[in-house]
């Protein structure tokens, strides 16, 4: 139990954590490895992200697929 479940159920509340606290100007890295700062939070529960990527790019994740902030 203390060397599989418990790190993985560590792991998971530390991304529930980072994803509850993103915001606006943040800058975050996904899945996919885009790298961009969130300029808008939309969708019914806030489950949408609209990230720059460049200064006339934008695209929109899911706030799922984000697993980091860039520092």
């Amino acid at each position: 139990y203390f060397l599989m479940i418990r790190p993985q159920s560590i792991q998971r509340k530390q991304h529930q954590s980072l994803l509850e606290n993103l915001k606006k100007g943040d800058k975050v890295i996904t899945r996919g490895g885009i790298s961009g700062r969130i300029v808008q939070i939309i969708g019914k529960n806030k489950e949408k992200l609209i990230i720059s990527i460049s200064d006339t790019t934008n695209i929109t994740v899911l706030k799922s697929y984000i697993i980091s902030k860039d520092n």
